[in-house]
């Protein structure tokens, strides 16, 4: 599950230049926070297993909030993931969308996908609020 900010148009190719941060499984049943596109350095966290149960409880899973935050001046950006009370942030360099300059960024929102860590499983996700926030011009 994620949250992509991305060039292009309506269709998701992998050429694409994007961002990403995202909350995936790994094998083992470990869960991560990461940031896998968009970010010169790599930047994870494992999850501590009480997050993970939260999330994926089958009988009461709990909302999380992830939010990317894209500073194109500096060249930055931040993601992070609320849980319950607990939260998790993880700062990095822009790879591709360089301060003051870089492609256009021209789709957000949110994703979803099954891996080769899933074979022959299903994914969802309920998006319960999207909201977009920017600084044009500033």
């Amino acid at each position: 599950m994620g949250l992509v900010a991305r060039t292009g148009a309506r269709d998701d190719l992998s050429t694409e230049t994007r961002i990403a941060t995202t909350v995936n499984i790994r094998p083992n049943q470990v869960v991560r926070f990461n940031v896998p596109f968009g970010s010169v350095e790599t930047r994870n966290t494992v999850l501590p297993q009480a997050v993970k149960d939260a999330i994926f409880s089958t009988t009461d899973p709990q909302p999380f909030t992830l939010d990317l935050t894209i500073d194109r001046k500096a060249g930055t950006g931040t993601a992070k993931l609320t849980v319950i009370d607990q939260v998790f942030s993880l700062s990095f360099t822009l790879a591709d969308f360089l301060p003051d300059s870089g492609p256009a960024i021209t789709a957000v929102g949110p994703g979803i996908a099954v891996n080769q860590n899933g074979p022959g499983q299903t994914a969802s996700v309920h998006v319960r609020e999207f909201r977009i926030y920017t600084d044009v011009g500033e």
